[in-house]
Order: structure tokens, then sequence, then C-alpha cells
């Protein structure tokens, strides 16, 4: 090992732990725990699984953030898609990749992995702190919709996601000038370039339908997705297409559309990632997008007893390091 390496450091502990921030509420308000749903590429299903009483053994993990998150929870024994999923459910309220910083926390329960699995089935808790704050996520669904929501029942998720790549960092910000790196030109730069290895997966902002999915000039391999009658998302410079991607094509948020490359005018492999309100281009970064549905006042007595559940299953919290003092690991 390298003098002046970091150790990421995590446990991770075995529970028994029936589902119960998983669950569908009945009409006669029977609580039924469920399995996790996780789809392949190991995005949060948005849709209810069917009710089936089940107990399951959970683990819990945690660990502190020495570098960043992933390799804290690759120490913790976390997969990338694992800890992809509490990137994703964590995306309006934390930037995995620029938020943390040494010294926070993390911790949460995770539902074991289903027969044959490379990762763990659904996070069913979780929580994050950053600096003197922390954040929680309560997995609950109901017979129509599945989601992550604060311990109080406000939801965690927005119309679109924060960023279309899980782990990036911007190469090029949101401007009304800049100065093209190939045309030697001041031009406008009407979106926002995230820097990412070539063929990193980009996905969906957001619920929509593919409007294109063709080579376009300078902007290279790109996809352009309709959101409604108010939003348009564009994605450039892709390396290819996801598969059977086409036009007309429903797609869901977080859903895998493409890849990032250097086609067209780029000086190397990156995604350039444009947001329309309207006819108006804005900064994906800046805006504000409006919440997703908080729990019914009708659940929300039932949700606040299996959101105490789930939090009282979350493994205790590391111990606290002083990062000004901590020695490097040698």
């Amino acid at each position: 090992m390298r003098v002046g390496l970091y150790l990421s450091i995590g446990f991770v502990a075995v529970v028994e732990w029936c589902s119960v921030a998983s669950f569908v509420a009945t009409k006669d308000d029977d609580v039924m725990a469920t399995p996790a749903e996780v789809s392949q590429d190991h995005r949060v299903s948005k849709t209810a699984p069917s009710p089936s009483k089940t107990h399951s053994q959970a683990k819990a993990f945690a660990g502190t953030v020495y570098s960043d998150i992933w390799s804290s929870a690759a120490a913790a024994g976390l997969s990338a898609g694992d800890v992809a999923q509490m990137a994703e459910i964590f995306a309006w309220q934390l930037d995995f990749s620029r938020d943390l910083q040494p010294g926070d926390r993390w911790r949460l329960t995770i539902e074991n992995a289903p027969r044959g699995s490379q990762h763990l089935g659904a996070i069913l808790a979780a929580e994050v702190e950053r600096g003197d704050r922390v954040f929680q996520a309560i997995r609950y669904a109901t017979a129509k919709q599945l989601g992550y929501y604060t311990a109080d029942g406000g939801s965690l998720q927005r119309q679109f996601l924060r960023s279309p790549l899980y782990k990036t960092h911007v190469t090029s910000a949101f401007a009304r000038h800049r100065f093209h790196p190939i045309l030697k030109v001041s031009l406008p730069h009407l979106g926002v370039d995230y820097g990412a290895p070539y063929g990193t997966p980009v996905m969906a902002a957001g619920n929509g339908v593919v409007l294109a999915a063709s080579f376009q000039g300078g902007s290279g391999k790109s996809v352009v997705l309709s959101h409604g009658h108010r939003y348009e998302t564009r994605y450039k410079h892709l390396s290819r297409y996801a598969a059977g991607l086409k036009v007309g094509q429903r797609v869901n948020m977080g859903q895998v559309i493409g890849y990032v490359g250097a086609t067209g005018l780029a000086t190397g492999p990156h995604l350039h990632f444009e947001f329309y309100d309207g006819r108006r281009v804005i900064n994906p970064e800046a805006a504000q997008f409006p919440a997703a549905e908080v729990v019914p006042p009708q659940e929300r007595g039932v949700f606040m007893q299996l959101a105490a559940q789930a939090r009282a299953s979350l493994p205790p919290w590391p111990r606290r390091v002083d990062m000004a003092s901590a020695k490097p690991s040698l």
C-alpha cells in the first residue's frame, strides 16, 4: 500500500428483519411486507410489486467517507450497483460525486441478494450524514406507486433526475459566453458538460418519449426526449445508443438511453446535456423542479409506524473520525 493513501472503512451486519419499509397497503389496511424489486440495471422499480407476505434476511452496512463514498461503500462490501441505487435515491438532496466530504458518514439496510444475483436487493432504509445534517430515506409502496420518503412522509423524488449520470463531474458549466475549444470562437454554451469515462451509461432525466436518436452534426450521436408538453432534454456526443432505442419509444426516469462518447465536435469523452422549458433553454444545475407526491394523509399513520421500524433496523453510526488529525494508513 502506498504511503499517503487513506483507507475507506465500513462494516456490515446481517439482521433478520421483515421488510416493513417496503409494503403494499390494501383496502383492508393489512400491511404486507414485500420483496424488493430492482431492475437489471439496478434502478429503483417505479411500480409496486405484487403483495406477498415474506420474512427476508436483510443486511446492514455503514461507513465513513475518507476519499469518496464509492470507495467507502466498496470497503464495506457494497457493489457499484448498490451504491448507484443509493445515489439515485438521494439524487435531489445530494450529489455523491461532489457534495460528500471526508468525515461524512452513511448507513443503510438493504435486502439480501436475490438468488444468482451479483448485487443485493432494494435499499429499505438509508441515512447519510453530511456535516451536521442527516438525510433520510424510507422505502414505501402503495398499490399504485413505489418510492422513497423522508421519515415524516415527504417525497425525496422530483420529476427529473439531478444528473443523467451516476458518477460524474462538471467539466463545462452552463454559460451565455464560452470560448469553444475546437472552433476557437466565443459561443453560448447552453447546456452542461459532464466528464465521464467512455461508455459510461447515460440515463433519461425523466419519464418521456424519444423524439430523436440520430447523428446531428457537431452534436454527434444524440438523443432527444420529450417530457409531456412542457419539457425536453437532449443528450449529445454519445458513443452509442441503448439497445433497441427508437423514436416514439417511452422511457422511464433513470432508464439507460445511451453511453458517453466523443462523437461530433468533442475534445474527449463527455456528455453534453441540455434542458428546455418550452422553447427556453435553462440551466439544469440551477433549476428547481416540483417534488413527487407525498405519502397520502390517510396512509400517514401506517407509514409513520413503519418508518420508525425501518430506522430502528439501521446499524449504529460508525465512530466519528477527526479528519484533521487522521493519519494515513501504511
